[in-house]
């Protein structure tokens, strides 16, 4: 026997998706005006799936990013500094509306 606790079944990415796939199935049989609010509903679930998904998406520390950048510091570097910009905005778009990305910055 080990000491270990089994994983949670339905773990918390099942319950999402079960409660998304409910809303996007539902939605058609609804009043018309509560099928926006279901859609939304739907729409920040498969959000937070995504989030889920990819663990923690920071690439870079934003607080101290946006000290060096207000101090100059990273005044000499534009292409360090740009490329740092890109990937933390690639990685936020990949959460919250990852169709708008360009092939090249998608995965999979």
């Amino acid at each position: 026997m080990t000491d270990r606790l089994l994983p949670q079944t339905p773990d918390m990415a099942d319950l999402l998706r079960t409660v998304r796939e409910f809303l996007v199935a539902s939605t058609p049989k609804l009043p018309v005006e509560d099928r926006y609010q279901a859609q939304v509903a739907a729409y920040v679930l498969s959000i937070c799936e995504r989030e889920l998904a990819a663990g923690d998406p920071q690439i870079v520390d934003a607080e101290a990013l946006c000290r060096a950048i207000r101090l100059g510091e990273r005044d000499g570097d534009w292409d360090a500094l740009i490329a740092d910009l890109m990937d933390e905005t690639v990685a936020a778009v990949a959460i919250t509306k990852p169709d708008h990305l360009a092939p090249i910055h998608r995965k999979g």
